[in-house]
């Protein structure tokens, strides 16, 4: 769910979206082939104003839970 939370998101004004990913190659016998994963599983960064953006963001498709900090 985290690529389609990061889509949304940054579809909300003042919503700024960081979301760190990482490639890897998986081998099998006959091909090998490029994976991009999350670099931290089940987490999107954002910065917003909370006052006026938390509703939209809590209620962003994807979005189950804010973790806040300083709040």
């Amino acid at each position: 769910m985290e690529p389609l939370a990061a889509e949304s998101l940054k579809q909300l004004p003042g919503v700024e979206v960081f979301f760190p990913r990482t490639n890897f190659t998986k081998k099998s016998l006959s091909n090998s082939r490029m994976i991009q994963r999350a670099l931290f599983p089940s987490y999107v960064f954002t910065s917003f104003d909370p006052i006026r953006s938390m509703r939209a963001v809590n209620y962003c498709q994807g979005v189950a839970y804010i973790v806040r900090h300083g709040i």
